[in-house]
């Protein structure tokens, strides 16, 4: 057969770059003149191409960028043909709140495997909320207490050892005891990273894992044929997804195999294994498997970045110091153990305060959570968003609000010690501060999809900060540098160098 020498001649380099032309033209007249949100400010180029975002996300800015434009352009903005984000409060119950309409963004399709992170469905995310709900309420963890004292005790120890030798880069070590109070917490037994030289496995893996699962989700046949190519090295890397649920499918195996599936145990899987006493049905064991990994991945690098930056800056202000450390010591006598009762911590409020405002100035998760709105749209603050548009609010830009935080950037735990403030309780996310304050204040989400592990997490902060605090007094290492705190964020985020700091014995 002879080739077709006419269409050979009619596909020219000219041409294609007509074709490439004509293709940009219809993108930017739809942005300007034909989308339902081209009364939204915003970049054009974010407007007509859904590349503004994909770079935003491979090259971990997402929540800086963001903030930029919306320094620029003003509190409601389009960053993608179909993707909004606000800074304002009236966003906040519309996106997040109990009763909004909107549900998880399609990214969440393709990130992790089936466990109740990523269930989009209301109805099928409150049945799954209501199955892991024995594992995670404030009892579970105040049960959990002697175990965490326990590896609290061998941190101690850890840091007597390792600080004689130098700086301690922290961001590692909180990383290393927060997998193996993961562990305790979920199958009874310690990962054992603190005694390990080597980083696990699964610590490293969950560095690279958001940034897979997003090049998975935007380009799934192009990342099928990369994951057939022959080279190891790149093989490895894209198999460490899958090496986070082969940890929790070893671990749930192990469990089973020594305890069965009715023990008389603390931790969590035994409370998610047993037959439910309500009308709700069990988990099976595939499900159990997804959530031991989603959940361990999440406690590790929130708690450990929040503790890295509490820290941080605890060293940057030696009075602040001070004044925590004479707070812990009024309630009563140190135990035996060096390591107070969760008992006498809950209603400190200086301690309280600190580990709030941590959350505040460096929340673990900066980006805007995603969400989407219903097919028949959405009215969001001054606008109506049509349907099936991903919309959001930085976590990031809420907690520096500026005109309920004043000095945003600064940190001042004192802002959450108001006459009017509550008691705290071990699963309350926020005590004291203005009704607008913790209207905004959301490191653990907000409304349906808040953070199953919040009681847990906080009981976990207090113990290790008073422990530390009364232990040790902590300074900048020599060498360190504000730059050295600096992040990337691929959902959750990521520190550029690390937290180097000295203790030295009080």
């Amino acid at each position: 057969m002879l080739p077709n020498l006419e269409l050979a001649q009619w596909v020219t380099p000219l041409n294609a770059v007509g074709f490439i032309a004509v293709y940009i033209a219809l993108k930017l007249i739809n942005a300007l003149y034909l989308s339902p949100l081209r009364h939204i400010p915003g970049p054009l180029f974010a407007k007509s191409s859904g590349l503004y975002t994909f770079y935003m996300d491979m090259a971990g800015c997402r929540a800086k960028t963001i903030a930029s434009v919306h320094q620029k352009y003003g509190p409601v903005v389009q960053i993608g043909p179909s993707e909004v984000c606000f800074d304002t409060m009236d966003a906040i119950d519309a996106i997040y709140g109990p009763q909004s309409e909107c549900i998880k963004a399609k990214w969440y399709d393709s990130v992790t495997r089936d466990g109740v992170f990523k269930i989009r469905n209301i109805a099928d995310h409150r049945h799954r909320r209501k199955q892991i709900s024995r594992g995670f309420s404030p009892a579970t963890a105040n049960e959990l207490e002697p175990s965490t004292v326990s590896l609290v005790q061998k941190f101690i120890g850890i840091i007597e050892e390792q600080r004689q030798k130098g700086a301690m880069e922290m961001r590692h070590w909180f990383r290393m005891l927060v997998f193996d109070l993961a562990g305790v917490a979920f199958v009874g037994e310690s990962n054992g990273a603190l005694q390990s030289e080597k980083i696990p496995q699964f610590v490293l893996d969950m560095d690279n894992a958001f940034l897979i699962w997003d090049l998975e989700g935007r380009f799934p046949l192009l990342m099928w044929f990369i994951e057939r190519l022959p080279i190891k090295s790149l093989q490895h890397f894209l198999n460490g997804t899958n090496r986070l649920y082969d940890y929790s499918t070893a671990a749930f195996e192990k469990y089973i195999g020594l305890y069965g599936r009715n023990p008389d145990r603390k931790d969590i899987v035994s409370k998610l294994v047993q037959k439910p006493t309500t009308g709700v049905e069990g988990l099976s064991d595939d499900l159990i498997k997804c959530e031991i990994a989603n959940l361990t991945f999440a406690a590790t690098d929130t708690t450990s970045v929040v503790l890295s930056y509490l820290f941080w800056e605890l060293a940057l202000n030696p009075e602040l110091q001070s004044q925590l450390r004479a707070e812990l010591q009024s309630p009563s006598e140190a135990p035996d153990s060096g390591v107070p009762a969760h008992q006498s911590l809950v209603k400190l409020p200086l301690l309280n305060a600190i580990i709030q405002e941590t959350m505040r100035k460096h929340s673990p998760i900066a980006m805007g959570l995603l969400r989407e709105t219903p097919p028949s749209g959405s009215n969001i603050g001054d606008y109506f968003i049509p349907g099936e548009t991903v919309v959001s609010m930085s976590t990031m830009l809420a907690h520096k609000n500026p005109t309920h935080f004043p000095d945003p950037n600064s940190f001042k735990p004192s802002r959450w010690m108001s006459d009017k403030s509550d008691p705290a309780s071990p699963d309350s996310e926020a005590s004291g501060g203005t009704e607008a304050m913790k209207k905004l204040y959301m490191p653990f989400g907000k409304g349906r999809h808040k953070c199953a592990g919040q009681a847990m997490a906080l009981v976990t902060m207090r113990i290790i900060v008073a422990a530390l605090v009364l232990k040790y007094g902590v300074r900048l290492a020599k060498d360190a540098k504000v730059e050295d705190m600096d992040w990337d964020d691929h959902f959750l985020i990521i520190l550029k160098r690390g937290c180097f700091l000295d203790f030295t014995p009080v």
